[in-house]
């Protein structure tokens, strides 16, 4: 297959989250400064905003599939904590992190 970055490998995502930073900065930061977004607003991102690894937080009624996309997400693998039922069954919340190892 053809390569049309013209490479042996694409660029790294962090190398590509840096770019995008660098364009924010130089386009997007001075409008947000000049017309005062951050009063109204979020505070400007920071380039570890930009590079931190993305959070998702699942929220719903009891029984509508929350689990179970979460299972999805992890190719079909269980997590601690993990059970599908019914009735009303997590009550607690999880936090599901990506490690050496499936523990």
């Amino acid at each position: 297959m053809g390569n049309c970055l013209g490479k042996d490998s694409p660029p790294a995502v962090e190398d590509q989250l840096k770019k995008l930073y660098d364009q924010y900065s130089k386009h997007l930061l001075p409008l947000e400064q000049s017309s005062l977004f951050s009063s109204l607003g979020d505070p400007p991102y920071s380039l570890a905003d930009v590079l931190a690894k993305p959070m998702i937080l699942m929220m719903g009624q009891y029984s509508t599939g929350k689990t179970t996309f979460i299972r999805a997400l992890l190719g079909g693998r269980e997590y601690p904590g993990m059970h599908i039922a019914a009735e009303m069954s997590t009550d607690n919340f999880i936090a599901v992190l990506r490690g050496p190892s499936d523990d």
